[in-house]
């Protein structure tokens, strides 16, 4: 993948296809270091499927005619090529949690690409699962979004409407731009 928006947009689907119904993606931007980590509470993996998870040669999309899932895999090595790191934990019934380290200096780190973007067409495609959304940028204050909230405010009114997709899309992309400071 060409960035690492592409890759959270992978994984926000992921988290979607498992049944989540409230995810979080949180970015940490600290000195030369971005974190990023994506909880959800879907169906989540029992230990063996958690391993074959990081094999790119394996996929629980069961329509593909070869079983061949790159996202989390390409998602690792992007980590680790730009002197990160990378892991995944999941239990059965409980969730997953991915967290990738990017050093953002290095050579071989991806770009962040449009990470706001990605965020709000997940949010706005998704309407019924809520998700969380946190910056911490080491010179910044907190930044925090949930849908649960911003819902309860619209009283009913889709995050789809032009008027809320703009609020979010202004809102986010100003947040993002923090982690963008390289």
């Amino acid at each position: 993948m060409e960035d690492i928006s592409l890759h959270l947009l992978d994984i926000l689907q992921n988290s979607v296809s498992a049944g989540a119904t409230l995810i979080t993606c949180r970015f940490v931007k600290i000195a030369d270091r971005l974190q990023l980590s994506i909880e959800d509470n879907g169906r989540g993996m029992d230990e063996e499927t958690v391993n074959a998870a990081l094999d790119p040669f394996y996929t629980s999309k069961s329509f593909r005619k070869k079983k061949i899932g790159l996202g989390i895999p390409l998602f690792a090595q992007s980590a680790k090529l730009s002197g990160g790191d990378f892991s995944l934990e999941s239990k059965v019934g409980q969730g997953t949690r991915i967290k990738a380290e990017f050093v953002v200096s290095n050579i071989d780190a991806l770009p962040l690409g449009d990470i706001s973007l990605s965020l709000v067409n997940c949010i706005v495609a998704h309407q019924s699962v809520d998700f969380v959304v946190e910056i911490v940028c080491d010179t910044e204050e907190e930044f925090s979004l949930d849908t649960r909230e911003i819902k309860k405010e619209m009283e009913g009114i889709s995050l789809n409407e032009p008027v809320v997709r703009k609020y979010l899309e202004e809102v986010v992309s100003q947040q993002v731009l923090k982690l963008e400071d390289r």
